[in-house]
């Protein structure tokens, strides 16, 4: 599983809102996946680029007021990546 999280603000330093966010960021080409529960954003299964260490995976990114989470879970195991990308809850 691979994490980056960002800090994003406008031109005044205010944080900017978890639905600019993801309406401004494009969505990956790739089958949809469903979203964490209450946590905005979307994720594709994607197939990673070589040399990976699994064959597919499930990238996507969530959105909160003033930042962005980018989140990459690469398996063989589609259904064990699902589960693991529906764990993530913000804290």
């Amino acid at each position: 599983m691979s994490l980056t999280s960002v800090a994003i603000a406008d031109r005044r330093g205010r944080p900017v809102s978890a639905r600019r966010i993801v309406k401004q960021v494009p969505a990956q080409r790739g089958e949809r996946v469903a979203m964490p529960a209450g946590l905005p954003g979307w994720a594709v299964i994607v197939t990673p680029p070589q040399p990976a260490r699994a064959s597919r995976a499930i990238s996507g990114i969530i959105a909160a007021d003033g930042g962005l989470l980018v989140a990459t879970v690469t398996s063989d195991d589609l259904s064990w990546a699902t589960t693991v990308w529906l764990s993530i809850r913000r804290a």
